[in-house]
């Protein structure tokens, strides 16, 4: 919607109701403007607001109002990464809309603890938890709501089982719902999501294209938050088709909107990919800062899927500073880890076996990089299987570097 317009009306209804002692009426404005600080990104004064509204409704048997104030705090906890402060949150809210019978708002709270399980790559439950959400947005036919749900589907679909063909079919899908009901704000994270599907299956130029939109409808709109992780993907997509000063300024201009944002979580993804960049550049010591920090952010969430990619990117890092020994034991530990636990949670699994395994053949831990490059080689193929169209499979295998790259190492070793 239009955000200026949104903000006038909320004035205008908060100088109404200036001075009445109705606390439901007030808790009421108060969660709006807690949506509206949502909306725009405003994490910090989204909770205030929820905060302020749980006070004002505790002395009053309103579930309704109650359940919606836990959930938008929790809503604004779990989009500054904060998952497991976010969770409780929900759940109340959740008991509370279940008491106070509101279709609506146990919808709501299926959704976003939708997209806890989700952030803490628990994608089975997060599935179930969204498939809930929708059941009770058809009784309401909530189309915006529906949307969302589908479009989160069509993200678990790549991440859970690489089934581009799956997402694609969702995000296509929910795109052309966003515009049978004029919804550009749905239509931004939509289109997001597409761009993102398409850097993951190797059509940059598509992939360009559709985030270029994507940024276009986020400035629209005032979604800064939207904005800069459409931006971070677009460098991506740059990067990956070597355009590396393309991609350095898009990552730039994503970092200073995360700044602005004080969102850790979204700043350590741009930090890395950054990092990774300078290091090809040899800019190493800007590099080293902007991984470090990245690291610290990641380190903090506990889960240690979340920090592998900022950890190759380190061990790239070392070798570029020809601290081959620190390569040679980062690189060792992430092979271990990958060997024991696999790839879910990690962003680009493919870029960080490749950054291992030639640090590992470089340092001569000969057995352990060939070790890795079979893991590398074994998942790339599995993922491959499953893209039936011939177009999209030969995308996936030759644009992407990183695939690539693993596919002609290991058939040299089999020569």
């Amino acid at each position: 919607g239009n955000r200026a317009e949104q903000k006038e009306d909320l004035r205008q209804l908060v100088g109404l109701t200036a001075g009445s002692d109705d606390k439901a009426l007030l808790a009421d404005i108060t969660l709006r403007r807690a949506s509206m600080y949502l909306a725009t990104a405003d994490y910090e004064q989204a909770v205030k607001q929820a905060q302020q509204a749980t006070a004002l409704v505790a002395t009053h048997d309103n579930k309704t109002l109650e359940a919606r104030a836990y959930r938008i705090w929790g809503r604004a906890q779990w989009q500054q990464g904060r998952a497991n402060a976010a969770k409780p949150l929900l759940q109340r809210a959740l008991r509370l809309a279940t008491a106070a019978k509101d279709v609506l708002e146990q919808a709501q709270n299926y959704y976003d603890l939708g997209q806890i399980a989700f952030l803490n790559n628990q994608f089975s439950e997060a599935q179930q938890l969204l498939h809930q959400a929708i059941d009770l947005f058809k009784v309401e036919d909530d189309k915006r709501n529906m949307i969302r749900c589908l479009d989160n589907l069509g993200s678990i679909a790549i991440l859970s089982e690489s089934n581009f063909e799956a997402a694609l079919t969702y995000f296509q899908d929910s795109f052309r719902m966003c515009q049978s009901i004029h919804w550009p704000y749905g239509e931004t994270y939509v289109l997001y999501h597409l761009g993102n599907c398409y850097f993951e299956i190797g059509d940059f130029a598509q992939s360009q294209e559709t985030l270029g939109k994507t940024l276009t409808l986020t400035r629209l709109l005032g979604d800064r938050a939207a904005e800069a992780n459409a931006l971070d993907t677009l460098g991506l997509a740059y990067q990956f088709d070597g355009q590396l000063e393309q991609a350095r300024a898009k990552f730039e201009e994503a970092l200073a909107i995360h700044d602005s944002l004080n969102d850790r979580r979204g700043k350590a993804y741009v930090q890395t990919h950054l990092g990774i960049l300078l290091s090809n550049l040899e800019e190493i010591e800007q590099a080293g800062i902007y991984l470090y920090d990245a690291l610290s952010a990641r380190s903090d969430s506990g889960a240690k899927e979340t920090t592998i990619d900022t950890e190759a990117a380190l061990a790239w890092l070392d070798m570029a500073r020809g601290d081959s020994d620190f390569a040679q034991e980062r690189a060792q530990e992430i092979a271990a880890w990958l060997q024991e636990n696999g790839t879910a949670g990690v962003e680009l699994p493919f870029q960080v076996f490749w950054q291992c395994y030639t640090v590992l053949k470089l340092t001569g831990a000969a057995e352990e990089a060939q070790s890795l490059l079979q893991l590398a080689y074994t998942q790339l193929m599995a993922r491959t299987q499953k893209i039936q169209d011939e177009d999209l499979r030969a995308h996936y295998l030759e644009s992407v570097v990183y695939h690539r790259q693993i596919i002609e190492a290991f058939e040299a070793t089999t020569r």
